[in-house]
């Protein structure tokens, strides 16, 4: 049995590899008090001694260094700095003999040159036909951590290309008090949106799918992201990216598709009119990276990750 304790997460990058698994979802999210949310022990000690306890980010490690059970970590962590790379290495070493999980190539290498037992679990996708190329796509909540503005900037470039936003509302989630997304920024980004901009509110994750199918590209210009799981949408629906190189998944991108973080809208318009201009051979590419990354269902490298996670469970 396996207990999960990241149900959006869980299904939304790992669910497909525990299919032939049991899963006992726990929503500590909406059952615990508000002042525990920032707290590491989440009633594990409640959960039967059988299940593997499956949770994400450094902080719950802290559980397994309290309770004797099998736990498996979805874990990132992007070097930064010799001595911050140093302590990590450090403090994950401490957690040797649990299985930990790694969704982008860069986490997967870190951990394993520290010498924990990681797998390389990408989400994947059915394999997708040639999008159809009717328009340069977005996808992002409005705030200025997302730079939505630079999008903006890059439609008023190319008035003859439309641009779909997708996300543009404020709303809340399941797990937060506060409203998601800015509304004044919200506002500045529906005042200054040139004509060839559709903005769309937010809308269900398999509605978002059928966006990448007819898009042109996907621009991510954040300055920061947690994680970055449009990236790996759009390249697993052949659809080719530019990101910023900060942004944690723009690590399955070829090199000119990642856009340091100090470059100007002007590189991105650039960088949109190359893509453009050489559109079926950037296809091509996007299909040929998501390959090398192991982001197809039917992919034989998810059927060995299957036989390792089940000798572990």
């Amino acid at each position: 049995m396996i207990a999960n304790f990241n149900y959006s997460y869980f299904y939304n990058m790992h669910g497909y590899l525990f299919e032939d698994f049991k899963v006992r979802h726990y929503d500590f999210y909406k059952s615990v008090k508000l002042l525990y949310k920032k707290l590491p022990l989440y009633w594990i000690k409640d959960i039967p001694e059988e299940d593997v306890v499956y949770t994400l980010g450094a902080l719950h490690l802290a559980n397994a260094r309290f309770f004797k059970k099998k736990f498996i970590f979805t874990e990132e962590y992007y070097p930064r700095h010799p001595l911050k790379d140093f302590i990590a290495k450090s403090y994950y070493r401490l957690f040797k003999g649990h299985l930990f999980f790694a969704s982008t190539p860069i986490t997967y290498e870190f951990l394993k040159n520290a010498g924990i037992d990681v797998m390389f679990v990408p989400p994947v996708f059915p394999r997708p036909k040639k999008p159809r190329g009717e328009f340069i796509l977005y996808v992002g909540r409005p705030e200025p951590v997302k730079r939505s503005e630079y999008v903006i900037e890059i439609a008023r470039q190319f008035p003859e290309e439309k641009i779909v936003m997708v996300g543009m509302s404020l709303t809340r989630t399941s797990y937060s008090f506060e409203t998601r997304g800015n509304k004044e920024y919200l506002n500045e980004i529906k005042n200054n949106a040139p004509k060839n901009v559709e903005l769309i509110e937010s809308i269900p994750k398999e509605k978002v799918f059928e966006y990448y199918k007819k898009a042109k590209m996907l621009l991510v210009p954040s300055l920061s992201e947690g994680f970055g799981l449009p990236v790996i949408e759009a390249l697993g629906h052949s659809v080719p990216v530019l990101a910023t190189r900060e942004v944690p998944s723009s690590s399955y991108l070829p090199e000119e598709w990642r856009v340091p973080r100090k470059e100007s809208p002007l590189e991105w318009t650039k960088r949109v009119r190359k893509i453009l201009e050489n559109w079926d051979n950037e296809v091509e590419k996007a299909l040929e990276y998501a390959k090398k990354y192991h982001l197809f269902k039917d992919d034989v490298f998810h059927k060995e990750n299957k036989e390792r996670l089940g000798e572990y469970v």
